[in-house]
């Protein structure tokens, strides 16, 4: 019996519907409940927001490509000649991060990376017309995950919701 209620405080304590959380999504300051309000977070909600596209385009895509994959497509194909440290700075994705996902597209046969003719230190990034196709039809899928997952929004929220986001970065 005992251990059944220790269990139930547990489970009180974390849940949302528990005390902590009894103040109209207010927390309440003298239980230290400032600490375990995690969906009250910026970075906690993008996180989430950004691994349920992330599934739902894993889930519908037609390629063999990841979302994130998928975006350096279209980052590639909206720059002709693209470089390593371009990509970087437009995705906002680290340069080993880059260079891995680079490497994993170009043995699927999706882009082809050689030294630029100025600068022998800069890698420029090409698609291939397989890798062009896949951008396209990636950059379809994600949009059509995106709507669904924001189906419950208007177009002004939406709107507004962008315009928020690019503000931050």
């Amino acid at each position: 019996m005992h251990g059944r209620d220790s269990n139930e405080r547990s489970r009180k304590r974390l849940s949302p519907s528990s005390a902590a959380y009894d103040t109209g999504g207010k927390a309440k300051k003298d239980e230290g409940s400032e600490l375990s309000d995690i969906n009250r977070l910026l970075l906690h909600r993008l996180h989430k927001a950004s691994r349920v596209i992330e599934y739902r385009f894993t889930k519908s895509s037609e390629g063999n490509v990841t979302a994130r994959q998928a975006i350096l497509l279209m980052a590639i194909a909206a720059v002709p000649q693209a470089s390593q440290a371009g990509l970087c700075r437009e995705t906002g994705v680290d340069r080993s991060t880059i260079a891995d996902v680079l490497r994993r597209l170009e043995a699927l046969g999706l882009l082809r990376r050689r030294k630029a003719k100025t600068d022998s230190r800069t890698n420029e990034v090409r698609l291939t017309e397989r890798g062009r196709s896949m951008a396209i039809v990636a950059s379809r899928q994600l949009k059509a995950v995106e709507d669904t997952v924001l189906r419950g929004l208007s177009t002004t929220r939406r709107r507004e919701l962008y315009l928020a986001l690019a503000t931050i970065g």
